[in-house]
């Protein structure tokens, strides 16, 4: 089972809080709770005038966000994902550092929440309906198994 994820830092200073290799790890569980199998994706940890520029250029938004995905599978919900790219994963770091700061949790949970939320909807879910909240109930049942698991070990 391959998984090649390419991570990369716009300011090299978040390395020293986010480690490459606990992303990683992240990402591959995501990868086997979701059943995606030699499929990769791409994540890029930002600040808030990239975030801004390509909201502002793919969403009409003039604004930071915390997260944006370019998916490479267009259409509906994909059930089986195999050797294929998946797409790109953009976080903010400063917005993610807000949010945690609100939310009075750590940096490194918040990312793990993002990274979750950008690749359901590279794998094609949305939360734009919020008459159905299948996204979000998969991105929390998700979140508490692994994250939970991750406490306990």
């Amino acid at each position: 089972m391959k998984r090649f994820i390419n991570i990369k830092y716009e300011n090299k200073e978040i390395l020293k809080t986010i480690k490459k290799s606990d992303v990683k790890k992240w990402l591959i569980q995501l990868f086997k709770e979701l059943n995606i199998d030699n499929s990769s994706c791409s994540i890029l940890f930002t600040g808030n005038e990239t975030i801004q520029k390509l909201n502002n250029q793919y969403f009409n938004s003039n604004s930071p966000t915390d997260v944006i995905s370019f998916s490479q599978i267009e259409g509906e919900k994909c059930d089986f994902i195999g050797s294929c790219f998946l797409g790109d994963i953009v976080i903010c770091i400063p917005q993610a550092q807000k949010q945690a700061k609100q939310r009075d949790h750590s940096l490194i949970l918040e990312v793990y929440l993002l990274l979750l939320h950008g690749l359901l909807h590279l794998l094609g879910y949305d939360h734009e309906d919020e008459s159905n909240n299948e996204m979000n109930n998969i991105q929390k049942n998700i979140f508490y198994k692994l994250y939970r698991e991750a406490l306990e070990k």
